[in-house]
């Protein structure tokens, strides 16, 4: 009977020695094309809403996922994010960018703690719009020799406006009581408002928003998700028209034979990223226009094209670049690296909403090699 005891409590020891190493070891990325036609709604090719497709991405992945989404969660009690963190004031709400983002991706995750912090960054840069709908654009004392004109402004509203107001759409999608753990009535009130103003201050500047976008393809996407976002959730006709002429302009840029967007004459693996997450955020937004067949068949050939970037191993190449990285292109005194979440977050809608095996399993490699890398990188 003892010995029967000693060899039962045995078993059970390694039973539970194993279970414990299993949850202190963190699994592997690895969303399977089962789990991918599982998560994402039946029509492919579909408009999809951003409460349905951030539940795909970020619902089931945590560990890794949520880690590509912290500049979004501000790290002090005053939320400022980016350059306002690290200028240490409310410089442009410009440098709020991904605090809509992380509000969508922490809301699909459960974890509404950090999804009201990513809210109020959000608010933050909202409270920054002046009553006439401007939005400010500020450096600080040692950058007053760059030049701020009209178009930098109008660029600096559209980044933020087409993110946020699809994080507000996103929050309107969700239950009464889950939304205000986020963010109070008067507070979604308020940061909606401010969104209005904004967007009627940016069509009146639409002239100098489309001149200084005009030659790359990304920012006319950032710009054409700015108006339908916004337009769809006020909605405002009149900025809603604005978007096909920028999404004209924008798939000129695209090389249907190589699958790329064309940056200064040739490809670009982070500003890729960036135009295909634009295209996914525009069809979230609800886009459904004269565009839509040629845009979801650029977007698709674009994510296969990047997919190729990632390597067997997970590396992300971006030789050949002609922005980032080797360029010597900068960005206010900074050389611009590759952002490999962009392209994280590109793969993975995009294979969701194709459900393409490759594109999928590519986001997989890409996140399985960051855990260990840096997330701005560039690799040859």
């Amino acid at each position: 009977m003892n010995k029967t005891r000693i060899l039962w409590a045995s078993g059970l020891l390694a039973i539970l020695t194993i279970a414990i190493a299993w949850l202190l070891v963190p699994p592997e990325w690895d969303m399977s094309i089962e789990q991918l036609n599982q998560a994402s709604p039946p029509s492919a090719g579909a408009t999809i809403e951003p409460k349905t497709s951030d539940g795909a991405v970020y619902g089931k992945f945590l560990k890794d996922s949520l880690s590509f989404i912290t500049p979004g969660i501000p790290p002090t009690g005053n939320y400022f994010l980016g350059r306002n963190y690290q200028w240490n004031g409310m410089f442009s709400p410009r440098w709020q960018l991904y605090s809509g983002k992380a509000t969508r991706a922490l809301l699909a995750a459960g974890r509404l703690a950090d999804a009201r912090k990513a809210f109020m960054a959000m608010k933050v840069g909202a409270d920054s719009i002046g009553v006439d709908g401007s939005v400010p654009f500020q450096l600080p004392e040692s950058m007053r020799g760059y030049t701020i004109t009209p178009g930098i402004v109008a660029q600096a509203a559209s980044f933020f406006l087409g993110e946020s107001c699809l994080a507000v759409k996103a929050l309107n999608q969700y239950p009464s009581e889950t939304a205000v753990q986020v963010g109070s009535d008067a507070e979604r009130k308020a940061v909606s408002a401010a969104l209005a103003r904004s967007l009627a201050w940016l069509e009146s500047q639409d002239e100098s928003l489309y001149n200084a976008d005009l030659y790359a393809a990304n920012r006319l996407l950032f710009d054409a998700v700015a108006y339908q976002a916004c337009g769809s959730l006020f909605e405002d006709e009149f900025a809603l028209n604005l978007v096909e002429g920028y999404l004209e302009t924008a798939l000129e840029k695209f090389d249907g034979t190589a699958g790329y967007f064309i940056e200064k004459s040739g490809w670009d693996t982070h500003y890729q990223a960036v135009a295909i997450n634009q295209i996914n955020e525009l069809l979230m937004a609800g886009y459904d226009g004269v565009h839509t067949e040629t845009l979801q068949a650029d977007l698709k050939l674009a994510a296969q094209w990047l997919a190729a970037r990632v390597g067997d191993d997970g590396v992300l190449h971006s030789d050949g670049n002609t922005r980032t990285c080797w360029s010597g292109e900068t960005i206010l005194g900074g050389d611009k690296l590759v952002d490999a979440r962009e392209v994280w977050r590109a793969l993975a809608y995009s294979g969701m909403r194709f459900k393409d095996d490759a594109m999928q399993s590519a986001a997989n490699r890409l996140a399985n090699w960051l855990r260990t890398k840096p997330t701005t990188t560039c690799v040859r």
